[in-house]
Parts: C-alpha cells; sequence; structure tokens
C-alpha cells in the first residue's frame, strides 16, 4: 500500500491527528501483513515529528535534489531504521531506463574554492577545477 502523500494530510488535519491516524492504519496494516510506504513531499525540520514517525515506522529515508546553477544533484540518505541514525547523504543517478546508480564521492574532483565534490558540470580555469556556482 503506497500513501502519497501526508503532507496535504498534515496541511488539514494537524500533526496529532495524522499521528494518531497512521499509528492506527500501521497497527491494522501489520495485522494484515501488508507492507506500506508513505511519503512526504516537504522537507520536515520539525523534531517531534520526525522521532513520532520514526517510532512508528520502520524506517525513514530522505531523499533531496539540489540544483545550484543547472547542475542538479540527487542525494539519499537512511533518515533512521529501528533507532540507528545516519546523517551522511549518498549521491545517486537515475538513467533513462529508470535504474539507480550511486555515486563514489571518492572518485569525484573536488571544487579548488570550495573543497565540495563536483557532481554536474565541471570547469576548468587556469588548471583549477570549479562548480558552476564559482564560473
Amino acid at each position: 500500500m503506497v500513501v502519497d502523500s501526508l503532507t496535504h494530510l498534515l496541511t488539514l488535519f494537524g500533526e496529532d491527528a495524522v499521528l494518531k491516524f497512521i499509528n492506527n492504519l500501521c497497527f491494522v496494516l501489520r495485522d494484515a501483513e501488508v507492507m506500506a510506504i508513505f511519503t512526504l513531499t516537504s522537507p520536515i525540520s520539525n523534531e517531534y515529528l520526525i522521532n513520532a514517525l520514526s517510532a512508528i515506522f520502520d524506517g525513514i529515508i530522505e531523499m533531496k535534489i539540489d540544483d545550484p546553477h543547472g547542475a542538479m544533484t540527487r542525494s539519499i540518505r537512511l533518515l533512521s531504521i529501528k533507532g540507528v541514525h545516519a546523517k551522511s547523504w549518498s549521491y545517486f543517478r537515475i538513467a533513462g531506463d529508470g535504474t539507480l546508480s550511486f555515486v563514489d564521492e571518492s572518485s569525484l574532483v573536488s571544487c579548488t574554492l570550495c573543497g565540495k565534490a563536483i557532481m554536474g558540470n565541471l570547469f576548468w580555469i587556469l588548471s583549477y577545477h570549479l562548480t558552476v556556482k564559482h564560473v
């Protein structure tokens, strides 16, 4: 079962009502041995909500898309799974056929000015590697 998206429910009914609904629904789904995916379409900065969802769900996967100056990068991280919290992001790409490939950051070139890995367009100016934002 897929619930897409909790964002609209949170807007309409508020956190407490939606958390109660999700908790009750999860009990019903577990009894019926049904797997479910719940989505949120906006970033969550509310620690209370994150902790409450972590307690209800088996795991939380967070994804983000950055588009600094036309150089789109996609990242994913395992925010929590049964009490384990990870803070590091993994970059990935989506091929034309829909398959995912994860990018090894150690193999990427770093920007000479800011030191960040260059995921998008790479520019060479006088033997310096630069990201789009520095050109």
